[in-house]
């Protein structure tokens, strides 16, 4: 606020010195006789004050160039001091999902918020979970426990028809973020943090950022993704393991 009115004061001031210039320049004659300078000299200061004002317009533009340019770049994403903000900017706009991607070691964090959320459906839900290795002998057995209890509460929105189609699949890497997209139109992502209490050794920053597809920066940082997303589940195919399907395979037809 005290920017604005800085900024508005300085306009203001600049508006004052060009009329008063102008006023200057017209009657630079009575100037001269009245305050008994030499036209020259007013030439000289009316010039520097011209000059002035040409390079206070140049820098002012500049700055303005420089926001819209920031604006531009920043107008996909948004950043949030915690995760329910987050979700509760998401839920406001989003009340029916297609095709719902999650790439999380645990999806702790993420459930609550799409249980709490009635009236959300997802017609095809994918979601990838971190698989620790068996010499992991610190984590492991208690993530394998939280990720079974995981998977019950995700079927349970399906047995509620609030998820027709829904696939878990644990894969073989220890990621430095997790992101769940929405579609192709939004996106919401952030870093983990290494935590030896954490079931998984690590947990969320606990800061995350949402990135739109109102822009085509923010569209084309939401389809890489999705394609880091897809291209993981290719990679991993056969190390993998489908911890939850309800899918039925499609029947070979019958020659």
């Amino acid at each position: 606020m005290f920017g604005k009115i800085a900024n508005f004061i300085i306009r203001f001031s600049e508006v004052i010195l060009l009329i008063l210039t102008i006023c200057a320049l017209i009657f630079q004659n009575i100037f001269s006789s009245v305050l008994y300078i030499n036209t020259n000299c007013i030439l000289i200061i009316l010039i520097g004050v011209i000059c002035i004002q040409i390079l206070n317009s140049i820098i002012f533009k500049n700055e303005l160039i420089n926001k819209f340019e920031d604006s531009k770049i920043n107008s996909f994403k948004i950043f949030f001091d915690d995760v329910t903000g987050a979700y509760t900017h998401i839920f406001k706009t989003v009340k029916h999902i297609k095709f719902l991607r999650i790439y999380a070691p645990s999806t702790g964090v993420i459930l609550p918020h799409f249980l709490a959320n009635k009236n959300l459906q997802i017609d095809e839900c994918r979601i990838m979970l971190k698989k620790l290795p068996p010499t992991d002998k610190l984590f492991l057995e208690s993530h394998t426990k939280e990720i079974e209890v995981l998977i019950e509460r995700w079927k349970m929105m399906v047995t509620d028809g609030r998820i027709k189609k829904l696939t878990i699949i644990s894969y073989d890497k220890t990621s430095d973020l997790y992101y769940v997209i929405c579609d192709e139109n939004i996106l919401m992502t952030d870093l983990f943090i290494i935590n030896h209490k954490d079931t998984a050794g690590q947990q969320t920053n606990n800061a995350p950022i949402i990135v739109t597809a109102n822009t085509r920066e923010g569209k084309e940082y939401i389809l890489r993704c999705k394609r880091q997303f897809d291209n993981y589940e290719i990679h991993y195919k056969t190390t993998c393991e489908v911890l939850y399907t309800n899918i039925q395979p499609r029947k070979s037809a019958v020659k």
